[in-house]
């Protein structure tokens, strides 16, 4: 199960971003998250979640932090 904290760890990896540049507010960083992005973010989500992620499709639409919390919230995979 994840958090918060790791769910933005997990993004800032995937996009190569520098740690804590999601928790500073600014926004440019969404610029970096293209499909090539997204796929990386999905590829450590499943990782992190050991394989329990590559079977739910609704991932796949989920572009923000927000909708990925909301998928993975209905499926049981993060802290409520």
């Amino acid at each position: 199960m994840l958090d918060e904290n790791k769910l933005i760890e997990i993004i800032e990896e995937s996009l190569e971003l520098k740690k804590g540049t999601i928790s500073s507010g600014d926004k440019d960083w969404y610029s970096l998250w293209d499909s090539l992005g997204h796929l990386s973010i999905l590829v450590k989500l499943d990782q992190a979640l050991e394989g329990k992620c590559s079977k739910i499709t609704e991932l796949s639409k989920a572009t923000s932090i927000d909708s990925i919390k909301k998928v993975l919230k209905a499926n049981d995979l993060f802290e409520k």
